[in-house]
């Protein structure tokens, strides 16, 4: 357990990633419109790959012991932000639900912590066992479980992880599953409030990623309304992050 950990200091973190989260934003606002330019879709290329130059900087992994970011999996700019709120808020317990290039960043910023544990949950079999072979090769911690999908709970359409008994005392909790692209899942992520906002210490953190689009979006406004002990905040990222933190 952490204490208290406000939501500035985590808006701070995502201030200082710095002009990246703008040319984001403008790629967003141009592509929104139907007028994505070339120059919008460069600055944006350019964008990624100096996010992920400065993440394998802090993290201290060659490009080879990280996985490529991007596409289907967490983008650049997520993964430099989840590094940066890890490796300052030194979690001892992290949660994330949907494995992969996720799961190396945030078991080397533990150990470069040199504390803390994470528990990470895939539907897949597969891809979790691919996750622990990428984690062994990066020399880095983690638990990852396989847990197949189960009707979504508490009204959320969609599935959820049959994940069991979460742990107390979830310092930051990550979600970047399940899958949620077609609109029958689209809300599925919402079911993580009830399956583990309950065992969030106090100052522990959530973060939604994927949070710009409209499913997401709909969680996020009912999250807002069910959960005052949480103070909700939106970051611009290529994706969109949701960024929560208990009082």
């Amino acid at each position: 357990m952490i204490g208290t950990y406000p939501l500035a200091r985590t808006l701070d973190i995502v201030g200082s990633v710095g002009h990246r989260f703008q040319v984001w934003g403008r790629w967003l606002s141009a592509a929104a419109g139907g007028a994505t330019t070339f120059r919008a879709h460069r600055e944006g290329q350019v964008a990624r790959a100096s996010a992920r130059r400065e993440l394998l900087s802090l993290i201290r992994l060659s490009d080879a012991q990280v996985p490529p970011d991007g596409g289907w999996v967490a983008g650049a700019d997520f993964l430099l932000l989840l590094a940066r709120q890890v490796l300052a808020q030194k979690p001892g317990l992290v949660v994330e639900f949907g494995s992969g290039v996720s799961s190396v960043v945030i078991g080397r910023c533990l150990q470069l912590n040199g504390h803390g544990r994470l528990v990470s949950f895939d539907h897949d079999a597969g891809f979790a066992e691919l996750t622990r072979r990428r984690l062994a090769r990066a020399g880095v911690p983690g638990e990852v479980h396989a847990a197949p999908l189960k009707p979504g709970v508490d009204g959320y359409g969609g599935s959820w992880y049959g994940h069991g008994e979460l742990p107390d005392g979830i310092d930051l909790l990550v979600i970047d599953g399940p899958p949620a692209w077609r609109e029958e899942q689209a809300e599925s992520r919402g079911s993580a409030a009830p399956a583990a906002f309950g065992k969030l210490a106090p100052g522990g953190i959530v973060l939604l990623d994927d949070a710009a689009r409209p499913g997401e979006q709909r969680v996020a406004q009912r999250w807002r309304a069910e959960h005052p002990e949480i103070a909700f905040e939106d970051a611009v990222t290529q994706k969109g992050v949701l960024i929560g933190v208990r009082a």
